[in-house]
């Protein structure tokens, strides 16, 4: 599985329902464009940065995973490669933390809402 698919799985699993469809519009992108990021397109750097924004990890990390997926050569993923932290399992951990505290980011009440993303946005890997 690429690392552009593990991040959108994540992300869906905040969403309440955990669907694509809701990915989509809490991203603010059509469907059809979900659909094609999930057949081998690649999100542009806009929806990266809301992706990013969801996940509570930096934009940077999340274009860089997208990238090295998107690379065509050897020397391309290891230059995106190169500049990847441990980002995806630290989502992981942030989201199995966020759904113990009650739920999802979208669809929650305010309050809880506020307390996960906070969650979120401090767990990292240090290198």
């Amino acid at each position: 599985m690429s690392n552009t698919a593990k991040l959108l799985d994540k992300a869906r699993e905040l969403c309440v329902p955990a669907t694509d469809y809701r990915l989509a519009k809490t991203l603010g992108v059509s469907a059809g464009r979900m659909s094609n990021w999930r057949r081998g397109k690649f999100p542009d750097n806009e929806a990266a940065f809301k992706l990013a924004d969801l996940l509570g990890i930096p934009a940077t990390e999340v274009i860089a995973y997208i990238e090295a997926d998107r690379a065509k050569t050897d020397q391309q993923r290891s230059f995106w490669s190169a500049h990847l932290s441990r980002a995806l399992p630290s989502i992981a951990i942030a989201s199995a933390g966020l759904l113990a505290l009650g739920g999802s980011l979208i669809g929650g009440k305010a309050e809880a809402t506020a307390a996960k993303t906070n969650f979120a946005s401090n767990v990292y890997y240090v290198k």
